[in-house]
């Protein structure tokens, strides 16, 4: 049992790795319709599935079911799912404001998206899956952000779930002013993809500056600079705050708080420069706030 759970574990590792790159980088079309919505099963969702049922035969065959259970964290998790289940009861049985399949589709992929977090944390143990995982991330950043680039200066083509319309796997091209999404659903997906890339990249740089590892504290300043254009060019004001907040919150935790003020440099910077993102800015305070 011991060694079957030992070969599950690397198993996993390069699960974890493939979604890494599949869930961002896949297209999003659709796989399996859910009546009375035009959100669908994707591929990335069985993949999803089928990875964390091998993770639970992994955590009962390695003896750590019961420390993952115990764990306060998860046990916040798992509050925060019945909680969800209760509201989908609720909107499916009690006000039938929502069918069965709808509610049980939402509820599932808030459930598939927060395990990540104990799921890499159960399978990430050393310091060179650490790299890996790290490695392999940034290279999705990359590509992503490359491909958005491509949509706005060289009509690559997009599949979103924005309607109902193309929510039906409708390949299209992204019009002069309209907003890139890259390999996402929408602009928004992509807005907290990177939201996410640059928060990780700006606490692990200082740990290749501490190393005296230029070429990666360069290839994390390229990768850093490139996201953060491309988030601009998105036009998502909630998403460019949280940027600015989680890169602050993470130069405060590396004791890094000497950077913050030209974190606020380059921001006032990025909403100076005439884009989408300044324009709606702008609208927000005089039409949203004086009105």
């Amino acid at each position: 049992m011991s060694k079957l759970a030992t070969i599950l574990e690397s198993i996993l590792f390069w699960a974890g790795m493939t979604l890494v790159i599949f869930i961002p980088l896949f297209m999003k079309f659709p796989l399996v319709r859910i009546g009375g919505s035009f959100v669908s099963v994707r591929t990335e969702d069985v993949l999803i599935l089928l990875t964390y049922l091998i993770w639970a035969g992994y955590l009962v065959l390695s003896g750590q079911i019961k420390g993952f259970l115990n764990d306060r964290l998860n046990q916040a998790f798992f509050v925060f799912f019945l909680i969800g289940a209760i509201s989908a009861f609720s909107g499916t049985f009690l006000t039938h404001t929502i069918s069965v399949n709808l509610g049980i589709l939402h509820l599932g992929r808030r459930i598939e998206i927060l395990l990540f977090l104990p799921f890499f944390a159960s399978i990430v143990k050393s310091k060179r899956r650490a790299y890996v995982l790290l490695g392999t991330f940034s290279i999705v950043v990359l590509l992503a952000s490359l491909y958005a680039l491509g949509q706005r200066f060289f009509h690559f083509p997009a599949v979103s779930t924005t309607n109902a319309e193309l929510a039906q796997g409708v390949v299209y091209y992204v019009q002069p002013f309209g907003r890139i999404i890259s390999t996402f659903a929408g602009h928004y997906d992509l807005a907290i993809f990177l939201v996410m890339g640059l928060t990780i990249i700006s606490s692990v740089i200082f740990y290749f500056i501490q190393k005296k590892n230029m070429l990666y504290v360069g290839w994390l300043g390229f990768l850093g600079a490139l996201s953060g254009v491309v988030l601009v060019m998105t036009a998502a004001r909630l998403s460019f705050v949280a940027a600015l907040v989680g890169i602050i919150l993470a130069l405060i935790l590396a004791g890094k708080k000497k950077f913050i003020l030209l974190i606020f440099v380059l921001a006032a910077l990025a909403l100076v420069y005439p884009s989408q993102l300044r324009d709606r800015f702008v609208s927000t305070f005089t039409v949203n706030i004086l009105r």
